[in-house]
């Protein structure tokens, strides 16, 4: 349950590209490539959104990395 409010809390504090990069490798298990297909976008630019991700999460979440 601890695990659930963290996990909606961090949401919120995340644009919805980021939400949806999130929900994709964590919730659904996708690739970086299946997300880039399904968001239409490249995959260097979901590296991108990654990067700023970490940043966001860090504060929230502590030194865990997103893969």
């Amino acid at each position: 349950m601890e695990i659930k409010l963290l996990y909606q809390k961090l949401l919120q504090g995340l644009n919805q590209n980021e939400q949806r990069l999130l929900n994709g490798l964590y919730i659904e298990g996708k690739t970086i490539s299946q997300i880039a297909n399904d968001l239409n976008v490249s995959r260097k630019t979901l590296y991108q959104w990654r990067l700023k991700l970490q940043q966001k999460i860090k504060p929230i979440w502590g030194n865990t990395s997103v893969r």
